[in-house]
């Protein structure tokens, strides 16, 4: 009798450790990401990723969500770019940033820029910034050590 009662419990030792390893590993079937890096290079009023400007964060959303990519490198063109580049890290902070703040004379920033483009505004006031392009200081308290 006593050896038909090791048979089950070891049976269902192994079934448990079976489950206890398929199931940590089908959530990382779910996490993997592409495996790309997406340069997204920051100015104070625009985005540009793969050669598209996206005038906020939600348009920008739409690009980097499916895209899915491993690496999110967000390049901040001067100093004036500082509270969107503070916005976009925010917005993503759940994916792997490399955040690099550049001149504006750096090649990356000038390369980005669509030449002689002039910013036109309505009856000669600056465009309101949304509130996605503002950082809340709550967050980065939060993460301020």
């Amino acid at each position: 009798m006593s050896v038909y009662s090791i048979i089950p419990c070891t049976a269902r030792l192994i079934i448990a450790a079976g489950i206890a390893l398929v199931f940590p590993l089908s959530g990382l079937a779910l996490d993997r990401t592409s495996g790309a890096t997406l340069t997204i290079t920051v100015f104070a009023d625009r985005y540009i990723a793969a050669d598209v400007a996206f005038a906020d964060l939600d348009a920008l959303n739409a690009l980097v969500q499916p895209a899915n990519p491993t690496v999110l490198r967000l390049d901040g063109c001067g100093p004036a770019s500082a509270n969107a580049l503070l916005a976009a890290a925010e917005r993503f902070r759940g994916s792997y940033l490399e955040i690099r703040v550049l001149a504006e004379t750096e090649r990356a920033c000038t390369a980005a820029a669509p030449a002689g483009a002039v910013r036109v505004s309505q009856a000669g006031r600056a465009v309101p910034l949304r509130a996605g392009h503002v950082p809340t200081d709550a967050y980065w308290r939060s993460v301020m050590p």
